[in-house]
């Protein structure tokens, strides 16, 4: 999960996979729903796929690098489609 545009909601971003992601995003969205309901968090969340492994750091293999990811959902979802 990462910050979206202007900090103003979380953005869930989900790596590429071979299942269609109309199918999976659904299911995301059912299965969040739920687990925001438990948590009393009643905000917009937004999903997006990323088109391939996240940004790693390299001195810690498994350390997703956050910021770079939501840069690229910042851009992405101000109309920009980086690569």
């Amino acid at each position: 999960m990462v910050e979206g545009p202007d900090n103003h909601w979380p953005v869930i971003l989900v790596e590429k996979d071979n299942a269609p992601w109309n199918e999976m995003e659904k299911r995301l969205k059912e299965e969040t729903k739920r687990a925001c309901r438990l948590l009393g968090y009643d905000g917009e969340l937004t999903f997006l796929q990323y088109g391939g492994e996240f940004p790693v750091d390299a001195g810690h293999e498994a350390k997703i690098e956050r910021e770079k990811l939501s840069d690229w959902a910042k851009q992405r979802l101000h109309g920009n489609q980086p690569n």
